[in-house]
Formats: structure tokens, C-alpha cells, sequence
């Protein structure tokens, strides 16, 4: 089983790779994808590469319209601890329902909170660990700028790492940051760390003829284009880009046009 309930930024690319890696190798038992009834909206292309498996051994399981309308309903900051221990009761179900023999968390940094409190799927499991800090304070040139907040979350993603690596369902724990995953196998005495590379599609440029793209989007030949992938979020540093733009000599933030790749969510500030 694959279990990931979001459905913006890299989500659904890792998910397209993992099928076609499936479909391509003609891997034997079932694929089992749960994801939202947004994902399968929003991403029809990738939900169709399961109906090109020869063996018809891949399916998409969404998980409820009430089991999504209510972690939307949690999705604010007073009620996302909630929400995790909620995403932790639908991967329970759904692996219990699909009688699962092995679970790939795709973005377990959602679930440290329930992972801490004993919480798990019943099946052997592994995740991806996607924005662990804690070791940040061992790189030479790091300052401290978080205060309290900063130590109180790299506490937490120890006593996670801590509870996860003593699980012996625990196969794996993949980080995209190859120094976190020496750092966590050398401070919690494992091996179930690892390096897991970022998978990139290579695609060619060759018919793409750039002076017709600006016409087709409505871009002045003049202008300076910034290509932003994903979700904008205040993670992404576009803000501080541009201020940072501003401060560069004959440049100006009315010159500049950003072409935005991707699904922008509307958000409440």
C-alpha cells in the first residue's frame, strides 16, 4: 500500500514513478494507491498509469467524501494535532480493510505526533521523512534563530526518530537529505536509516520554441521569467526573492514576470 492523503507539490509525481517502476518491472500481489477524492480530481493522468498495468494488479482506493470533509475540518492550526491522530486511524483502516502486507508512508512527518504515542499500522511499514531539522546544529556555519520553538522541534523529531527506529515493523525510513539519514543511524545505533534520491523525469526541450510560449502566455519579450514549481507557500522564499530582486541594481519587480507551474490553493492568512 501507498498512503498519501495530500495532493499538491510533489505528491502525485512520486506516485506516477512508483507506478510506472511498478508497471515496468511486472511486480507480482496488488498496489494498493489511498489517496483523497481531490487527488483523483485533480490528477487524472497519473489515476489512469494504474489502468495501463498489464496484470491489473494497481488500484487507486480513495478514502471517503466524509473521512476528507473532515480532515478539512481539522486542517486549521488549533485542530491539526487532530488531524494527524485522524490520519492515523484512516491508515489503520485501510490496511486492515486491504489486509496489507507492507506500507509506504509517502510524507510521515504528518504522523510523527500519533508515532510518538505508540500509534502504527498493524503491517510492516517504511516512510519518507521529508523535513527533518534536528541536525541542523551540528553543520558549522548554522546560527540558532528559532530560540525555544527550534529546540522544542528538534526534541520532538528525536523522540520520534526514537519510537520509529525501536519499532519492529519499522523497515525503513527514507530521507531526501543524505546528511540526516548518517546523522540519525549514528545517534540512534540503526541501520533502517537511508538516502532515498529525488527522482526526476527527463524530458526534452526540442519542440518547445520559446518566442511562441511568450506569445501563447502573454509575456513581453522583454521581460525576465522565474519558473516556480509546486505549491506557493510561504516555505518557497518567493517574498524574500522578490525584496531580494528589488535590492539589485536596474532590476524591478515591475519587470519581472513569474510564470507559476503547478496548483496555487487559495488559503486563509
Amino acid at each position: 500500500m501507498l498512503f498519501d492523503l495530500e495532493h499538491v507539490g510533489h505528491h502525485a509525481i512520486y506516485i506516477s514513478h512508483l507506478i510506472r517502476y511498478w508497471n515496468s518491472n511486472q511486480l507480482s500481489g496488488e498496489l494498493i494507491i489511498v489517496v483523497t477524492p481531490t487527488f483523483l480530481d485533480c490528477h487524472t493522468s497519473v489515476v489512469s498509469l494504474a489502468k495501463q498495468t498489464l496484470k491489473e494488479n494497481v488500484v487507486f482506493q480513495p478514502i471517503s467524501m466524509e473521512e476528507e470533509e473532515k480532515l478539512r475540518s481539522l486542517d486549521e492550526k488549533p485542530t491539526q494535532l487532530f488531524r494527524r491522530f485522524q490520519e492515523m486511524a484512516i491508515l489503520r483502516k485501510y490496511v486492515r480493510q486491504w489486509n496489507v502486507d507492507y506500507c509506504s508512508i509517502m510524507f510521515i512527518d504528518k504522523l510523527q505526533i500519533p508515532f510518538v504515542f505508540g500509534l502504527s499500522p498493524s503491517c510492516q511499514f517504511s516512510g519518507i521523512y521529508f523535513r527533518p531539522s534536528f541536525h541542523y546544529c551540528t553543520f558549522s556555519h548554522h546560527t540558532t534563530t528559532g530560540g525555544w520553538k527550534e529546540k522544542i522541534q528538534h526534541l520532538r523529531e528525536k523522540v520520534f526518530i526514537a519510537r520509529l527506529v525501536e519499532n519492529p515493523r519499522v523497515h525503513k525510513l527514507l530521507c531526501l537529505d543524505p546528511f540526516v539519514s548518517k546523522s540519525i543511524n549514528t545517534l540512534f545505533k540503526t541501520e533502517k536509516a537511508i538516502t532515498l534520491p529525488d527522482p526526476v523525469e527527463a524530458c526534452t526541450t526540442e519542440s518547445v520554441n520559446p518566442e511562441s510560449l511568450y506569445q501563447q502566455l502573454g509575456i513581453e519579450p522583454q521581460r525576465k521569467v522565474f519558473l516556480v514549481f509546486g505549491e506557493l507557500s510561504g516555505r518557497k522564499g518567493l517574498a524574500k526573492t522578490l525584496e531580494a530582486l528589488e535590492t539589485i541594481e536596474q532590476v524591478h519587480c515591475e519587470q519581472i514576470c513569474l510564470l507559476i507551474v503547478g496548483r496555487i490553493e487559495k488559503k486563509k492568512n
